[in-house]
């Protein structure tokens, strides 16, 4: 009797799970499915027999093979993960071919002046680009001969072409005599200045006026002693800061990229005149607190002081000093005379 009872027990235990094992199969599957979609892994296929797990489908690299198994390890209620995943083969990456440079045609134009002629030779793209340097260069050089033999049409001009032909000729009018070539992006400017400022002015214009497409040299000499007045260092700092200030961003104390040429000059004057020292003074307007002002100043002869350092003057030859608004250099409060006030002097403070 007993042994006929366990049997019925046996027999209807094993009917239970077999009845029970296609949810439990169900709801194992079900569980991987979504942990492995959720996890960005939808390459991967689930097959469950019982509480066992088998991995199928195209991985994309070991890592994420790895990562598929052990979520589904991680499930309540699977034994064991079979692992059939297969891995992509490694993907070579192509990168694009850049893109061709773009034609630039050489558009070569020659502008010359000697003072009382001025030549315009060259490649011209249109009539219209023709009549506007032409009226240009009769408005600039209103006391030379303009002559023109340029050659119209026929090619496709540099972007920016007219703009950069217009910043060539602003800055050859500055010059005793000179020439002015431009080709493809670049223009080269070769003359004889009077002096230092202009000097400094031609190649400051040059490179505020030229498209930021295009690059630039300058060969710029000065008038020789035997055609000028000898002149003192002070004379020379003087003239050459008067026609070409340094200037700073904006409430800073970073000089302006275009303020190079004026610092180059202040080199060679300071190198010329030693053993002499030199003080650099900071001014600005009347606008502002003036203990920012003072502070402002000093920070900007500091950073003069230490470009001219950086470049070669001794440092035992010139000092920093800033004075604020303390000493205009001119009474009002025009934007003018601000500007004329925001400067910095180099004073010599000991002749050699």
């Amino acid at each position: 009797m007993l042994i006929a009872s366990l049997s019925a027990l046996v027999l209807f235990m094993g009917l239970a799970i077999r009845r029970e094992a296609p949810l439990i199969e169900r709801d194992i599957r079900e569980r991987a499915i979504t942990a492995l979609t959720d996890a960005g892994m939808d390459w991967a296929r689930v097959n469950v027999d019982g509480r066992d797990v088998t991995l199928g489908g195209s991985a994309p690299s070991g890592e994420a093979r790895g990562e598929a198994r052990r979520l589904a390890m991680e499930l309540t209620g699977v034994r064991v993960v079979h692992d059939l995943v297969s891995e992509a083969p490694a993907r070579t990456e192509i990168a694009p071919e850049p893109p061709p440079p773009p034609t630039v045609l050489p558009y070569d134009l020659v502008l010359r002046s000697d003072g009382a002629h001025l030549t315009l030779a060259g490649d011209v793209p249109d009539d219209a680009q023709t009549s506007r340097l032409v009226d240009l260069a009769g408005k600039r050089f209103a006391v030379a001969d303009v002559k023109d033999t340029l050659a119209r049409g026929g090619r496709s001009a540099p972007p920016d072409w007219s703009a950069a032909a217009a910043a060539a000729l602003e800055a050859l009018v500055l010059l005793e005599h000179g020439e002015a070539r431009l080709g493809a992006l670049r223009v080269d400017l070769d003359g004889v200045a009077a002096d230092r400022g202009l000097r400094a002015r031609t190649r400051r214009l040059l490179q505020r006026g030229l498209p930021a497409s295009f690059t630039s040299s300058t060969n710029i000499a000065l008038v020789t002693l035997a055609d000028a007045a000898p002149s003192s260092c002070q004379t020379q700092l003087d003239s050459l800061l008067a026609a070409a200030g340094v200037e700073f961003d904006n409430g800073s104390t970073a000089l302006r990229t275009d303020s190079a040429p004026v610092l180059v000059e202040i080199v060679e004057i300071v190198q010329g005149c030693a053993p002499a020292r030199f003080e650099v003074a900071g001014h600005t307007d009347d606008r502002g607190d003036p203990e920012k002002n003072l502070r402002l100043s000093e920070a900007r002869a500091q950073a003069v002081m230490n470009y001219l350092i950086e470049h070669g003057v001794a440092a035992d030859r010139v000092t920093a000093r800033g004075y604020g608004e303390a000493r205009p250099l001119v009474r009002g409060t025009s934007p003018e005379a601000r500007a004329r006030n925001r400067r910095i002097e180099i004073r010599v403070e000991r002749q050699g």
